[in-house]
């Protein structure tokens, strides 16, 4: 158990069990629960979300978007249609603020996507996360893209998330080992993670996007995002799964869903699935394409931001091995919230058009040993309250399977010193007395029993053959106090002069052999 002054994180709702508890954790208490007694009546829930604050006040309170709760997977129409009611809500507002804000605060219809959800939906999209709300849902090609990105992040889920679980699942409790944690950092593409693999094509949109934004920088005029060629660094790959929803030339499926028109233009859809990788369904009659068809009728045709004439092919069948593929360093910064992402924020004298304002927005670089300690794998190892993200991330509750015998005592015998008020901030630590120690005893003993009595492996000391600080598991009749690593301890002085090696610490020579009993070694 993790004291509320120690930790790092909100328990949203905590489940308590005669010998285990269920904990959902939150970085920012962010989550909306609701209740059903049965799997349909979850589904079926009527009750609207709580909106965001800005949209309590800026739309009328009769004006609500109906809450999306179905499955994006297997309802997109329906997830599109809240998708369209949420635009049309909000079209005559100026929104000048992040997209990436609006999509977290209007979670009713963008469903489940958070603080980390969102960095990765912008990079696989290719867009900007300091975009604003109006540059990224006027425009057709980048909300179709954000639409696809969101699909397609929801897609493996329902196959590959059980593999990713099961591994960590002892005994009906999800108990990830480090190791097991570690994992989840490799579906993660740019959130907390210092570099990403990317396809050569998307590494050179990488580039050429870092360049022009230095020389639009020292521009002595502002300059304005919609007239000049900063192109989206969007990769296709990235939504190869909502892409070839519709199948392919060959066996095309014309009732799916498809949004490759609104990304790249009708035309230059049809040239990109002439390679047989995509279905070739033209602008469709799906919720979104009706209302960018009807909401520019009238006016202008709006730009795509994609580079022309780049994407010879929708997806690189030649690119190199994912191994060999470049990788192009991330940047974090602090707004509202931590946003990462493979470009650099705009620069002070850029704004979106010549009729919004110069951005003044805080948002703040992030780096050095601040940024290091934000890494996914550095939270993970290093062995303190602090939390991750994931399914995988978990707070660990007493006889929790992964947990060692003696972190377990020593967790109990801490708590026991609390409650008897041995030990208070501020103040000395004070002796037990004599039934006080007779009692943490056979605390000790009894978490030892119960611990060998609820998992049937046991960690043994390694033979000499095998690799220093590796255990093995094998199963024994009788239990074996776990015990914690060896201490080690320092030299005094005097043994230091003695000491021709010259270190500075020394590991107690001693062995435990199977049996539970130590011998000195020769």
């Amino acid at each position: 158990m993790v004291s509320k002054e120690d930790r790092k994180f909100h328990v949203g709702l905590a489940l308590e069990f005669e010998e285990f508890v269920i904990a959902f954790l939150s970085n920012d208490m962010v989550f909306q629960p609701t209740w059903a007694t049965t799997n349909e009546g979850l589904s079926a829930a009527k009750e609207p979300r709580l909106g965001p604050k800005q949209l309590k006040k800026t739309i009328p309170a009769k004006k609500k978007v109906p809450a999306f709760t179905g499955d994006i997977i297997d309802d997109y129409p329906v997830f599109l249609q809240g998708v369209v009611s949420w635009l049309s809500l909000r079209a005559h507002l100026v929104r000048g603020g992040l997209a990436t804000t609006a999509i977290r605060d209007s979670n009713e219809v963008w469903t489940g996507i958070g603080v980390y959800t969102v960095n990765e939906l912008f990079f696989m999209a290719g867009l900007s996360p300091f975009l604003s709300e109006a540059e990224v849902f006027d425009s057709p090609s980048r909300t179709a893209c954000l639409c696809e990105a969101f699909w397609t992040y929801a897609h493996p889920s329902k196959n590959d998330l059980p593999g990713l679980l099961k591994p960590a699942i002892v005994k009906g409790i999800l108990a990830p080992t480090q190791k097991q944690c570690l994992v989840y950092g490799d579906w993660l593409r740019v959130y907390a993670k210092a570099r990403v693999r990317v396809t050569a094509r998307q590494a050179f949109l990488i580039d050429d996007y870092k360049n022009r934004l230095e020389k639009l920088e020292q521009l002595p005029e502002p300059w304005y995002r919609n007239q000049v060629p900063l192109h989206d660094i969007f990769e296709p790959e990235e939504i190869q799964a909502a892409l070839q929803r519709t199948g392919t030339t060959e066996h095309p499926n014309p009732t799916v869903v498809c949004l490759g028109p609104l990304i790249f233009g009708a035309q230059s859809w049809v040239e990109l699935c002439n390679n047989g990788v995509a279905g070739c369904n033209l602008l469709g009659s799906d919720p979104l394409t009706l209302y960018f068809t009807s909401k520019y009728k009238d006016e202008p045709k709006p730009l795509t931001f994609l580079r022309s004439g780049y994407y010879m092919s929708l997806f690189p069948s030649d690119d190199m091995e994912l191994r060999k593929r470049p990788y192009r360093l991330t940047y974090t910064y602090q707004s509202v919230k931590v946003l990462w992402s493979v470009t650099k924020k705009f620069p002070e004298n850029s704004s979106a058009t010549q009729l919004s304002k110069v951005s003044k927005a805080s948002i703040e670089e992030i780096v050095g040993v601040k940024r290091d300690g934000m890494f996914f794998r550095n939270i993970v190892s290093s062995g303190t309250s602090g939390v991750a993200i994931g399914p995988l991330e978990y707070c660990a509750v007493r006889k929790d399977p992964s947990l060692p015998a003696y972190l377990m005592v020593h967790e109990a015998l801490g708590l026991e010193r609390a409650k008897e008020k041995l030990d208070k901030p501020g103040q000395a630590k004070r002796a037990m007395s004599s039934a006080q120690r007779r009692r943490n005893e056979k605390l000790r003993e009894r978490i030892i029993q119960q611990n060998w009595s609820s998992s049937p492996l046991t960690v043994l000391p390694p033979q000499s053959s095998s690799p220093p600080h590796h255990s093995s598991l094998t199963r024994s009749s009788s239990p074996t106090p776990l015990a914690p690593p060896p201490k080690r301890r320092r030299l005094c002085q005097d043994k230091q002069l003695a000491n021709p090696t010259g270190k500075e610490n020394i590991i107690q020579q001693e062995r435990v052999l199977r049996c539970g009993q130590r011998d000195p070694l020769p």
